[in-house]
């Protein structure tokens, strides 16, 4: 992907949030592992009990799992008023059963030394030196990054600080790759039956829920409270790439993207460029260009590259925010590229932003470059910092 030319703006916004949120997670997960290995170290009695230990975080994650169900059940009948679409869509008990799964195959012992080698959740490390951006639907055994890995594995830290009793600052922590979410109605509680012994249950009180990944249903609607790593989806990440205004970004979604694909006098100047499904023509693939909209039933994106482009015919390189955790295969969760097949059966509906191009172009790996360097220099550590991630390309848009 090394040769890959950006030249518009609203792809290098999206891989702004895309690699600006994959360093910000993999920062918070070093940060968890540092505080359990200090942890051990200063307890190092705990690891000489390894049977029991082994037990203690089995029978933790077990009751998790319970809980975890019961709240997600509850909440998935409750009005979306009253407790908002991230913790009604939430995903925590999907990551807590293969959590679970995870813990049960090793001792505490296994466990924790993974943990201090930085190796995670499938016994993967979560360095972000060696890859350019998110492969989505990557396989979770060979590659970290794209999948069920990036929040599964903080999730598993995060539980691991909390069983062990030591001091989690979650603003630190959750930086790119969780969030503590307040239910929508100020007043809204969840009921004493749903949440017992909220003690043993560190991922929910009764005002709110932590959620974990950098994607999440309804993404971040307000810039008054946008967080610069905060979690996505995938019509809110397209919305501020897009340049949206406060007001356009509050409503931004796929029904509103159809409906400017039918109106030519739409209020974002959005521009028909053509419906593709089935067999396709050559010439018609060749319309599409880079940085165009691409949407499909229930979910948007930008074109990275335009069809043909290093791949087979009538396919094409796309960035977007996408999550998929129910399935057997094919997980993904946050942002990444695919490569998408015109020529499948999908119908996809192709619209040209009226957006204006970058002071220049820059290949993607120096793109990502310009924004590991400006991650650096902001060092922004606390969950509550409100922005964009456009302060991380702002020297050449």
């Amino acid at each position: 992907m090394e040769n890959i030319d950006i030249q518009n703006k609203q792809v290098a916004h999206m891989v702004a949030q895309i690699r600006g949120k994959q360093l910000a997670c993999e920062q918070s997960q070093n940060a968890m592992k540092d505080n359990i290995i200090i942890y051990f170290e200063i307890n190092k009695d705990y690891l000489r009990l390894n049977k029991e230990l082994t037990k203690y975080f089995r029978n933790h994650f077990k009751e998790f799992v319970i809980i975890g169900n019961r709240i997600t059940e509850f909440l998935s009948s409750e009005p979306i008023s009253d407790v908002g679409y991230p913790n009604q869509k939430n995903k925590t008990h999907q990551q807590l059963i293969l959590a679970n799964e995870w813990i049960n195959k090793y001792s505490a012992f296994e466990i924790i030394d993974q943990i201090r080698n930085g190796i995670f959740f499938n016994g993967l490390s979560n360095s972000t030196s060696n890859i350019m951006l998110p492969e989505l639907e990557s396989d979770c055994e060979n590659e970290y990054w794209g999948n069920e890995n990036p929040s599964v594995t903080p999730l598993l830290l995060y539980a691991i600080n909390k069983i062990m009793g030591y001091p989690c600052n979650d603003d630190q922590f959750l930086v790119g790759c969780g969030k503590r979410v307040l239910f929508l109605k100020k007043d809204y509680l969840l009921p004493d039956h749903i949440l017992t012994d909220t003690s043993n249950y560190p991922f929910a009180d009764k005002k709110s829920m932590i959620l974990f990944g950098s994607y999440q249903f309804g993404g971040q609607r307000r810039f008054s409270a946008q967080y610069i790593f905060g979690p996505e989806d995938c019509s809110s990440s397209l919305s501020k790439a897009l340049f949206l205004n406060s007001n356009q970004v509050a409503h931004f979604c796929t029904p509103q993207i159809l409906n400017a694909f039918e109106n030519p006098d739409n209020q974002y100047k959005f521009k028909k460029v053509i419906e593709l499904c089935g067999n396709t023509l050559l010439e018609s693939v060749n319309s599409v260009e880079p940085g165009d909209i691409f949407l499909t039933t229930n979910h948007t994106g930008l074109f990275l590259t335009k069809p043909n482009f290093g791949v087979a015919q009538n396919s094409a390189y796309t960035i977007e925010f996408k999550r998929n955790l129910d399935s057997e295969f094919g997980k993904c969760e946050g942002g990444g590229f695919r490569i998408i097949n015109l020529n499948d059966g999908t119908r996809y509906y192709i619209l040209r932003p009226n957006i204006g191009p970058l002071k220049q172009i820059v290949s993607l790996k120096k793109l990502i470059e310009i924004i590991d360097s400006n991650y650096q220099h902001y060092k922004i550590t606390d969950t509550n910092t409100i922005g964009d991630c456009r302060i991380l390309i702002d020297n050449i848009i």
